[in-house]
């Protein structure tokens, strides 16, 4: 296969799956909520031990390991499919150009991974068990983090985005084919 078909294939994956995992991540903060007044009977009965307030922090809880889990993992997902992408766009001569901006989403996905989640993750956990509707300067904290961390996506994205443009603008060295009628003529012309 083609280097420039496979760094476009890889580029894709990583924007798709970045997009889907900032909604599912940061799509929705009434999660617990939902699963308190949606719950089944048995978690009714779990829930009514606990109290209302104990499980809703529990599942915050919860729901904020599982939001930082997921975040990390997609980062270490990104170092991989950045050093992939950078060996095919250095491959070739005409998308060597591209690989510097492979390399500041590869960094842009190492601050994220090394100062912008460990934050996410903290701050979630220490807020889960905070009482509702108070004002605790860590929320602003957090709600901080996320925009960073919305704002490097979407910094992502747009690079990722002129990376696809480049590749699909830019001519590989293909040969052209010549037409029967002119290898005819170049024969009869030698002779």
């Amino acid at each position: 296969m083609h280097p420039r078909r496979i760094a476009a294939f890889l580029l894709g994956v990583w924007l798709a799956a970045s997009l889907a995992l900032c909604l599912a991540a940061f799509g929705s903060s009434t999660g617990a909520d939902q699963a308190i007044d949606k719950a089944s009977k048995p978690a009714q009965q779990a829930i009514s031990q606990l109290g209302q307030e104990q499980a809703r922090a529990l599942l915050q809880y919860a729901a904020s390991f599982t939001r930082s889990s997921l975040l990390a993992d997609s980062e270490i997902a990104q170092f991989g499919l950045a050093v992939i992408l950078a060996i095919c766009l250095v491959g070739e001569r005409s998308t060597r150009i591209l690989v510097a901006p492979a390399v500041v989403m590869l960094l842009l996905a190492a601050f994220q991974y090394f100062f912008v989640t460990p934050e996410l993750t903290w701050l979630g956990q220490e807020l889960a068990f905070a009482p509702e509707g108070t004002a605790i300067p860590q929320h602003d904290r957090l709600a901080s983090f996320q925009h960073i961390y919305g704002v490097a996506e979407g910094v992502k994205l747009l690079i990722g985005l002129a990376i696809a443009l480049a590749l699909f603008l830019i001519r590989g060295g293909r040969r052209h084919r010549q037409h029967p009628e002119t290898e005819t003529d170049e024969v009869i012309a030698r002779r």
